[in-house]
C-alpha cells in the first residue's frame, strides 16, 4: 500500500512532476487516469502497470515516492527562493502549451 502524505493537490502536483522519470506527458496521463495529482501519487504498483508504466519505472516511483520528504522538499524549494505557482485553475491545458513553457504543468518563480 502507498505511503499517504497530506499535502495540498498543488503540491502532489510538483511532487509528481519531481520525479524526472515522469515527463509532462506521463504525469498528464496519470492525473487525467486517476482523475487529480493526489490520487496519482498515491497509487499502488498495480495501478502504475495497468496505465502502461514499465515494471522496473514503477518500481523506481515507488522507492522514490516512499523515501520523498514533502516538508524537506518544499522547504528546500523555499530557502532556494523558488516558489510554485499554477498556471490555471484547471491546469490541463493542451500539451503542446504548457511544454513551451517549463515542460510541467506548473512555473517555478524565483524571487
Amino acid at each position: 500500500m502507498a505511503n499517504i502524505i497530506f499535502m495540498s493537490d498543488d503540491k502532489y502536483l510538483v511532487a509528481l512532476c519531481s520525479f524526472t522519470d515522469f515527463g509532462p506527458r506521463r504525469v498528464t496521463l496519470l492525473i487525467n487516469y486517476f482523475k487529480n495529482a493526489k490520487r496519482a501519487w498515491n497509487v499502488e504498483k498495480k495501478d502504475l502497470l495497468e496505465v502502461g508504466v514499465k515494471d522496473n519505472l514503477a518500481d523506481k516511483f515507488i522507492k522514490y515516492r516512499n523515501s520523498f520528504n514533502c516538508d524537506k522538499y518544499f522547504s528546500s524549494l523555499e530557502q532556494k527562493g523558488i516558489y510554485t505557482q499554477k498556471i490555471s485553475k484547471n491546469w490541463m491545458m493542451p500539451l503542446w502549451f504548457y511544454t513551451l513553457l517549463v515542460n510541467c504543468p506548473f512555473s517555478m518563480k524565483m524571487q
